[in-house]
């Protein structure tokens, strides 16, 4: 007999291991415990997959250099969801009503660009940085504020900068 407890913590358990199996490639580390968990709760919550995408982005947890994080990541910023009823003039979807919001989308710029510099010194950290280029064309191309605008183009000037510069030294 299993006490109620006993069942939610290996029901905890196997969807830990789930998530680690999915993450895990045949020679890839295993997965810490918070790891494993922002990858199970990234894409949790139609409205909240953006921001977790930018906490995520800012706590570091989640390692955005396995190819199987990119593939979730580009499945969240692509997912379509259900149009939005609050606005009318234009075309505007559910999971992506945060970057509508001129804060968000500048913080989460703010964030990319603080990772894209963190891999700056490191070619193998290409899987992250076609991860952070693909959010931010994506931010690009929901936005309607200028000053959002223009830091994606500084995000994607600074990126090709820096991928450039893997290129000469690889060369």
């Amino acid at each position: 007999m299993h006490s109620g407890n006993r069942i939610i913590a290996d029901q905890r358990a196997a969807s830990i291991s789930a998530a680690q199996k999915a993450v895990e490639g045949p020679s890839s580390e295993p997965l810490t415990f918070h790891e494993a968990y922002a990858f199970g709760d990234l894409r949790a919550g139609c409205r909240l997959q953006w921001r977790n995408l930018a906490c995520e982005l800012h706590s570091g947890a989640l390692n955005f250099n396995h190819p199987e994080t990119s593939t979730l990541i580009l499945a969240t910023i692509w997912q379509v969801g259900a149009r939005s009823k609050s606005y009318d003039y234009y075309d505007s979807f559910e999971p992506h009503l945060d970057l509508e919001d001129e804060d968000f989308g500048m913080s989460l710029l703010s964030s990319l660009l603080k990772a894209m510099e963190s891999q700056q010194g490191n070619w193998q950290g290409a899987e992250s940085s076609r991860t952070f280029i693909a959010i931010a064309t994506r931010v690009l191309s929901f936005s309607t504020f200028r000053c959002v605008i223009d830091e994606c183009l500084e995000f994607l000037r600074k990126a090709r900068q820096i991928i450039l510069i893997w290129m000469r030294e690889l060369g």
